[in-house]
């Protein structure tokens, strides 16, 4: 099991290397090949549907001072489409050159701004800072489950009364992925001095990990930080369960 150190030493490289797919991630964008408008254009889609969610389920921001986290911005594909709902928005992200490079790609999106937060909590920001806290395909890259469910507290102790708070994370990881095979064989590659690069692009391995926690454990997490339910959505994705939840802190 990876330490926190070692992730986010994995994310640098990844960050510094092929930065797109490691965010949204598929064979045919690897080495480099995403579209950069179509790539932002998913996070457009991504979090209007998102707020149409919320909507759903009762929840509206209040649209005059209001300020989202996007946690695990990578380059900043949903900070930039947050931007259009929120008045001010921080891309957080573990890797420096992630948010180097989310500076680059979003150099005129106004209301945004990236932090590199290389802890494994959000101790940078007081308690009740944002109105929306929002993170997508990035807690299941944690090392284990009990940085995931800190992570989640902390989620809830920055969210301000009357905010939501939305993330997704597998629920159940089948028995392949808990193999970690690929990571397994570009952790001894490395140590044999086969580089990053060599591994990411010509054997297609990655240092990703895929990390579970069960619905109980983050329903029990979202209830002692001060956070109600409000939905969940559930799918079967790539030989696992992931969840979407969707939660309040009450006024």
């Amino acid at each position: 099991m990876p330490t926190f150190d070692q992730h986010r030493a994995d994310w640098e490289l990844l960050g510094e290397d092929d930065p797109l797919w490691a965010v949204l991630s598929s064979p045919a964008t690897r080495g480099n090949r995403w579209d950069v408008d179509a790539f932002f254009a998913t996070g457009v889609t991504e979090i209007d549907r998102t707020i149409a969610r919320l909507e759903h389920f009762g929840w509206v921001a209040s649209g005059d001072v209001s300020t989202a986290a996007d946690f695990g911005c990578g380059v900043g594909r949903l900070s930039r489409a947050l931007a259009s709902h929120f008045s001010s928005v921080v891309g957080i992200d573990v890797s420096a050159q992630m948010v180097a490079r989310a500076e680059e790609l979003n150099p005129d999106v106004v209301g945004v701004t990236f932090v590199t937060n290389p802890r494994p909590d959000l101790s940078a920001w007081a308690d009740q800072t944002f109105e929306l806290v929002h993170t997508s395909i990035v807690l299941q890259h944690l090392p284990d489950a009990d940085t995931i469910a800190g992570y989640v507290a902390e989620f809830c102790r920055v969210l301000q009364p009357g905010g939501a708070l939305v993330f997704d994370v597998p629920t159940r990881v089948g028995w392949f992925n808990r193999l970690w095979l690929r990571r397994r064989a570009y952790r001894v590659l490395r140590r044999l001095g086969v580089s990053h690069r060599m591994l990411h692009e010509r054997l297609q391995l990655s240092p990703m990990t895929m990390m579970a926690v069960s619905s109980p454990v983050v329903e029990n997490v979202l209830t002692d930080g001060g956070c109600l339910v409000l939905g969940v959505d559930v799918a079967e994705v790539s030989g696992m369960e992931k969840s979407v939840f969707y939660a309040a802190k009450p006024s």
